[in-house]
């Protein structure tokens, strides 16, 4: 028993003097707002409102270079947290844990205006069910991904203690990876308190480099799975070709314009035997604008498409909308995740590599 006690007491001091000595900050908050309704969801159960608890721990990013200064000094960190869906016996409820990042619009010593934006996972206890759930449209796994999205205010009572209100959309999904996949969004109030460990740490500012806005062009090869509906609920591979060009306005911020190619092998599968078909018919071809925010070696990408061609068979939107999440592996190559969707309603998950080509 003593050997426990001198473990927890150990633990609890590292836990302590990495607090003090990183800035470690300690917030708490209650949540509570609605589902928005859509696919009328909401049509056959008895919503009542959405509301959970949040715990999450964060400090300010380290001084490397001048993207500190550039947003204002952002803050990271990690949360954990518990949601109710407002109608257990359907949708039930869920807790998870996420990564997040905060830029901060106003960042004084008693007064932060923030955005945030947040990305993990989550385990759903109601998923689809024919039999025992039908009414559940939403879900059909029990693990999925939460992206959240707040604006929100932190007011310092003290010099440890503060206040935050804000607002936020959470966004639960299984990135398409079981059907049905509508998915869930809810829009929530958030309160609650900030315990700050340490003395905030005193910024550098750094000296900004010369810059002048110029042209980019990046070529990308991805690829993505597409998932049929139930009762099939099979997979098919979606490799893309993509070209961008795209124009800096100001170092955080610049606009674009694309090209895409897609090869969806479904629809080989699905209207194969259709007399007329060609492999060609596979193909989908596509325009994008994009809007890209820019922090160091990430990049932050909204992307707004149209359809130019695709197969007269299918029964396609034209439009679709891609998130796309980019990192910088040298100077020419990156990475990226991204997520496209008709709207809201996502049809795969991708990931790839890019190349500038000048």
């Amino acid at each position: 028993m003593n050997n426990l006690k001198n473990h927890i007491t150990l633990i609890l001091f590292l836990i302590t003097s990495y607090s003090f000595s990183q800035g470690l900050k300690i917030s708490t908050n209650y949540m509570q707002g609605f589902i928005i309704p859509e696919f009328d969801l909401l049509d056959n159960i008895n919503e009542d409102t959405y509301q959970g608890v949040e715990m999450s721990f964060f400090t300010s990013s380290k001084q490397k270079n001048y993207w500190q200064t550039l947003y204002n000094y952002p803050e990271y960190g990690v949360s954990v947290w518990y949601t109710n869906f407002g109608e257990t016996n359907v949708l039930g409820y869920s807790f998870g844990a996420e990564y997040f990042f905060k830029i901060n619009f106003i960042n004084k010593n008693k007064y932060k205006l923030y955005a945030r934006s947040g990305f993990g996972v989550n385990y759903i206890n109601k998923k689809f069910d024919e039999v025992d759930n039908p009414l559940n449209t939403s879900m059909g796994s029990n693990i999925n991904a939460r992206f959240n999205l707040r604006l929100a205010n932190t007011i310092y009572l003290s010099k440890q203690i503060a206040f935050n209100l804000g607002v936020g959309l959470d966004h639960f999904s299984n990135a398409n990876t079981r059907y049905p996949n509508r998915g869930i969004n809810a829009i929530a109030f958030y309160g609650g308190l900030t315990y700050r460990f340490a003395k905030e740490q005193e910024y550098k500012a750094f000296e900004m480099p010369d810059y002048k806005n110029s042209f980019s062009s990046f070529v990308s090869l991805n690829t993505g799975f597409f998932q049929t509906k139930w009762p099939n609920n099979s997979y098919y591979l979606v490799p893309s070709l993509a070209y961008d060009v795209n124009y800096s306005l100001g170092r955080i911020f610049s606009l674009g314009i694309g090209a895409d190619a897609f090869y969806n092998s479904s629809i080989k599968k699905r209207y194969g035997n259709i007399d007329g078909y060609r492999t060609v018919n596979s193909m989908l071809l596509g325009v994008h604008f994009s809007q890209n925010i820019h922090y160091h070696k990430f990049t932050f990408s909204l992307q707004e498409g149209l359809y130019l061609y695709s197969y007269k068979e299918l029964d396609e939107k034209p439009m679709y909308n891609r998130v796309q999440f980019k990192w910088q592996l040298s100077s020419k190559l990156s990475g990226n995740i991204h997520l496209q969707s008709y709207l809201n309603d996502l049809e795969f998950v991708g990931m790839g590599f890019s190349y500038q080509l000048n």
